[in-house]
């Protein structure tokens, strides 16, 4: 689950970390296959993104299914600390590159993305 949206300051992203991560994270935990949740701020451009992620297809389409509604209270509070007003919602499906996903995946990447190193 990948959440976005702009904020007009360093503090208007911290005020949405008090809310998605302070007053959701806990409920996250109790989700079965919950793996984590990390978030993105760009202090260039004012773009802050929330990665909620789940172990399994499984896992995820019961989150959808039932407890999504259980956060979308905290992501419509948070809003109010967004120029947008709200968040743009998206699915991936992910998969990871790197020393611990496998050394000849993270050193092909890095061959081609400087941004890997």
């Amino acid at each position: 689950d990948n959440d976005i949206t702009k904020v007009d300051s360093e503090e208007a992203a911290e005020a949405i970390d008090d809310i998605i991560i302070g007053k959701g994270l806990q409920r996250l935990k109790e989700i079965k296959g919950f793996a984590g949740i990390e978030r993105y701020f760009c202090k260039e451009h004012f773009d802050y993104k929330v990665v909620v992620t789940f172990q399994g297809l499984d896992n995820f389409k019961k989150y959808m299914e039932s407890h999504e509604k259980d956060m979308e209270d905290k992501f419509v509070e948070a809003a109010s600390h967004s120029t947008d007003k709200g968040f743009e919602f998206q699915n991936f499906v992910s998969s990871k590159f790197g020393s611990f996903g496998g050394g000849q995946a993270f050193r092909a990447l890095s061959v081609d993305d400087f941004t890997a190193f």
